[in-house]
């Protein structure tokens, strides 16, 4: 069964870094089998009251698979960079 991981970002505080971030999580998720299905910042909001500056979302195998990409410590070296980048919220969607 598939498992997205859905990240809003609800700030960036600094571009350079976000980019650095971005890149690097990217070679990490993918070698784990991750797809980005969307990266976005064209969001338009439907209802609520926020809207997050990108959204993004990745599908992966299983759930075994997106935990075991998330708890290496190759991404979890990574996790500075991205406070220090970024404000936002990720989320495991089970299918």
């Amino acid at each position: 069964m598939a498992t997205y991981f859905m990240v809003e970002v609800t700030r960036v505080k600094d571009k350079a870094l976000y980019k650095r971030y971005a890149e690097s999580a990217r070679e990490i998720i993918e070698k784990h089998h991750g797809e980005y299905l969307i990266r976005s910042r064209d969001l338009k909001i439907v209802t609520g009251m926020t809207k997050p500056e990108r959204l993004v979302l990745v599908k992966f195998p299983d759930e075994q698979t997106a935990n075991a990409c998330f708890n290496t410590a190759e991404y979890h070296a990574l996790t500075p960079l991205r406070e220090q980048a970024v404000e936002s919220r990720a989320l495991l969607i089970n299918q």
